[in-house]
């Protein structure tokens, strides 16, 4: 999850107030009131595609998901519009807990760690959207030698990664245009 901090810019005499926001996956949830009559929703000027609306709550759609740092977010309803500063932060890093088939969910952070205490035979990484740049961290426990095999997804990698005891290997990739195929953008690196 990617949590979102709003600082107010604008008075609050335009009738729309922010106050919060959440960035889950690939949808940015916006609470607050007077989202009412036609809603626009802009981030760094970026118009997104609002997926749901009620009077305190806004659902829009994200392109990417935003990397840490402040952004220009504006609010528009009717002929009121509001401008907020956000500021992105991220969880550090996701444990995906170890399993022969794990997921690595990437609508819960970009960078995912899981320790392995046995073969890795059947991941699978889910919720990605395109341009998505994520880091797998493959870690193994002080029993180690353990093999990960890549999900059938990942492409530009060798068959497979043997991890040492109290090793990690760690491999950064970019989501396809179809959110389903990524590509390793570097090669795996192996240290402690």
């Amino acid at each position: 999850m990617i949590a979102l901090s709003v600082l107010l810019l604008c008075s609050l005499s335009l009738g729309i107030t922010v106050n919060s926001t959440v960035v889950s996956g690939s949808q940015l949830t916006i609470t607050g009131t007077g989202f009412t009559g036609t809603l626009m929703v802009l981030l760094n000027a970026q118009k997104l595609t609002i997926v749901s609306s009620t009077s305190t709550q806004i659902v829009a759609t994200l392109n990417s998901i935003p990397i840490p740092g402040a952004y220009r977010l504006i609010v528009k309803s009717g002929t009121a519009s509001a401008p907020f500063v956000v500021t992105v932060s991220r969880d550090s890093i996701k444990i995906v807990p170890f399993s022969a088939s794990p997921i690595f969910d990437l609508s819960l952070g970009n960078v995912q760690k899981i320790t392995m205490s046995g073969n890795v035979t059947s991941p699978t990484i889910i919720n990605g959207f395109p341009g998505q740049q994520f880091t797998l961290m493959i870690c193994a426990d002080s029993s180690g030698d353990y093999i990960f095999y890549p999900p059938a997804t990942l492409r530009g990698v060798s068959s497979t990664v043997n991890v040492s005891p109290n090793m990690c290997a760690v491999g950064t990739a970019l989501v396809d245009e179809d959110g389903v195929t990524e590509f390793m953008s570097s090669a795996w690196q192996n240290g402690e």
